[in-house]
């Protein structure tokens, strides 16, 4: 959290966001809570969100980190 915080990281992110390790660059974006008017379930256009932004930002190996 403080990495994104160090990087004014726009929108929210979610525990399965944060716990990842990942690597955090400036204007890394986290998800917007906006929804348009025309979804019926948010709570599943919420979750195709996230593994969209969990696709986009993999995980970095303990052998990425140590370099």
């Amino acid at each position: 959290m403080k990495r994104l915080k160090k990087k004014q990281a726009k929108g929210f992110f979610t525990l399965k966001m944060l716990n990842r390790n990942f690597i955090s660059r400036k204007g890394i974006k986290g998800l917007s809570p906006d929804l348009p008017n025309f979804v019926k379930d948010p709570e599943k256009e919420y979750q195709r969100r996230e593994e969209i932004w969990l696709n986009k930002h993999p995980e970095i190996s303990k052998a990425e980190r140590k370099r």
